[in-house]
């Protein structure tokens, strides 16, 4: 009797120990998952993360950490994307006014590259849209000075 009840004993102290392997390994992997993430969502806005990588402290408060820093990252992508897919837009809408191309107006889809959205890379494509505004003012003007 004594050693069965000392054997139930043995049995749940390896489940809980068992237990508590997984949950660490659970654990280890969503932490391992978010710095994966926060680092593509530094390289994809070209920004450097005021995060640092495998900071001290238990697994809860390095993923305690990195949550708030990755959820801040996620919305500057996504406000990134936006304005990168308005600004192509806006580019294909101009190209095809000065093509003289109407039907493709209605129908723009622009295409945004998801893991290159620097400010650089925007930078460019605004001082295009730039150009092409310009372009078509000219064009506007020298239609009806013809006029």
């Amino acid at each position: 009797m004594l050693l069965q009840l000392e054997q139930e004993c043995l049995d749940i102290y390896r489940r809980k120990v068992e237990k508590t392997k997984k949950y660490r390994a659970d654990l280890c992997q969503t932490l391992n998952e978010a710095e994966t993430e926060v680092s593509s969502l530094v390289s994809a806005l070209g920004e450097h993360a005021n995060f640092v990588q495998k900071e001290k402290g238990t697994l809860h408060e390095q993923l305690s950490a990195i949550k708030p820093v990755m959820e801040d990252l996620r919305m500057k992508k996504q406000e990134r994307m936006k304005e990168f897919s308005e600004t192509q837009s806006q580019i294909v809408r101009i190209c095809a006014e000065i093509a003289g191309n109407i039907q493709s107006i209605n129908s723009v889809n622009a295409q945004v590259n998801e893991r290159d959205l620097t400010m650089k890379k925007l930078g460019g494509l605004k001082s295009y849209l730039q150009e092409l505004q310009s372009e078509k003012v000219f064009f506007k003007n020298l239609i009806q000075d013809q006029s």
